[in-house]
């Protein structure tokens, strides 16, 4: 829920502390604090997530939420990577980013050592063609 004005970077809560309201850039966030998903360590953040999603996030959901000098990792441990990875990779060589590719293939090989593909072979191939 968004509403209502406040300094940038403001962060109160209700006296009981079960609602936390955070904000910046004139947008108010409430966080409802007895939600599970806002109280269960970060491990089991992951775990909650994967039971409702049945996947891992995508690679743009990863540079959102987690950050884009993380590399990224599966979040769902039993789930496989998510396609993005390899789909932003392939964008990334047939613009011409052939270092940028072999950077998300190598990592996308290195979760998901069955995925057939050579990362410096793909992403020059893929070069070639988006010429």
């Amino acid at each position: 829920m968004r509403t209502g004005l406040i300094e940038p970077s403001a962060n109160t809560s209700t006296p009981d502390s079960k609602i936390l309201a955070s904000g910046a850039n004139a947008e108010v966030m409430l966080w409802d604090m007895a939600h599970p998903v806002n109280t269960a360590p970060l491990g089991r953040l992951a775990d909650l997530v994967c039971e409702k999603v049945w996947r891992n996030l995508t690679l743009e959901e990863w540079r959102q939420f987690v950050g884009e000098d993380i590399p990224y990792e599966r979040t769902c441990l039993d789930l496989p990577v998510h396609p993005s990875l390899v789909e932003t990779a392939r964008k990334k060589a047939k613009a011409g980013d052939v270092e940028g590719a072999v950077v998300l293939f190598r990592r996308a090989v290195e979760l998901e050592p069955a995925l057939a593909i050579n990362p410096e072979e793909e992403a020059a191939a893929l070069a070639r063609a988006g010429e």
